[in-house]
């Protein structure tokens, strides 16, 4: 067996003496005296019959030539969540596998990547190789969380990976794969494709003090919830010199501590102070670098 565009030669593989007499029975003629036939697009029925030092020995075989398979499959892309199939369509005669580990004429896949399909019979074959793209494919394009420190200038947020055709739009606004983050909190992203349409992602986004910042709260409620009941800096260094004061509205001192694990429990001298603006004062010095930093600001104080 083999491809109509092929040479196929049939030879006489056994020894015999110079003086043996060979004829060859074809479809389309009877050959004599030779060991090698050019059987090539003459499918059908060959009889070879030697005689040598008066013995005869006779053979045969039959010669079938099978179109050789032509295809060609196309590099495809397909949207994220979709599934790409493809059907083989060849004569039955034809074994067909696949890169995959599948056989027979379909074939699917959920990623992308390059594949190939090879169909046979006998000895002829014909393979192809082609792309399975897919389009959008990270099915989560956010981070699941992001950090800050307060002192960065810009605090970028970018989608992990962007696509050419993609675009971006995000809940402050912000259109393109790259937006600056200003507050804490959700924020999302719409991804719009002109085939695949329209997904949607979001992060949390927090702001953390780094290298020796100070994160100070701006509220909390005193009602014994177990809740925020206190006030107090949160540090990332340690301090040679630290006062933190709180004051009233009129300047009146209502709480001072040198102690960096000390809180303020809303009470001035044992009594639940006021639901109301207080004001307070933060004097530092780092034990490393002996840098000073004096911080003012406001604190609401709810119950």
């Amino acid at each position: 067996m083999a491809c109509l565009s092929d040479s196929l030669y049939l030879n006489i593989s056994k020894t015999f003496s110079k003086y043996a007499s060979i004829k060859w029975l074809t479809p389309y003629a009877s050959i004599y005296n030779t060991r090698k036939l050019n059987a090539t697009r003459s499918p059908g029925k060959y009889v070879v019959t030697v005689t040598d030092n008066g013995k005869t020995i006779k053979d045969s075989t039959f010669v079938v030539f099978f179109p050789k398979p032509v295809f060609s499959i196309k590099d495809t892309s397909v949207c994220w969540g979709r599934k790409f199939t493809y059907s083989l369509q060849l004569n039955p005669m034809y074994s067909i596998k696949w890169s995959n580990g599948d056989e027979g004429p379909a074939f699917t896949c959920r990623t992308g990547g390059t594949y190939w399909v090879e169909a046979s019979v006998g000895g002829c074959r014909h393979r192809d190789t082609f792309k399975v793209n897919y389009l959008m494919t990270e099915e989560k394009f956010l981070p699941q969380e992001v950090k800050f420190c307060m002192s960065d200038e810009a605090k970028i947020l970018q989608v992990i990976k962007p696509e050419s055709k993609v675009t971006y739009e995000w809940s402050n606004g912000t259109v393109g794969p790259v937006t600056r983050v200003n507050n804490e909190g959700m924020i999302s992203v719409k991804a719009y494709h002109p085939v695949c349409g329209y997904k949607k992602d979001s992060v949390l986004v927090k702001f953390k003090a780094c290298d020796c910042e100070i994160l100070i709260p701006n509220s909390f409620s005193p009602n014994d919830d177990n809740r925020n009941d206190f006030f107090f800096p949160v540090l990332q260094c340690e301090y040679a010199s630290y006062q933190l004061t709180i004051f009233d509205k009129f300047g009146n001192v209502l709480f001072h501590t040198n102690n960096p694990s000390a809180k303020w429990d809303g009470k001035y001298k044992g009594i639940p102070c006021e639901e109301d603006i207080y004001i307070y004062k933060l004097e530092t010095v780092e034990r490393v670098g002996d840098r000073k930093q004096v911080r003012n600001g406001r604190i609401s104080l709810i119950r």
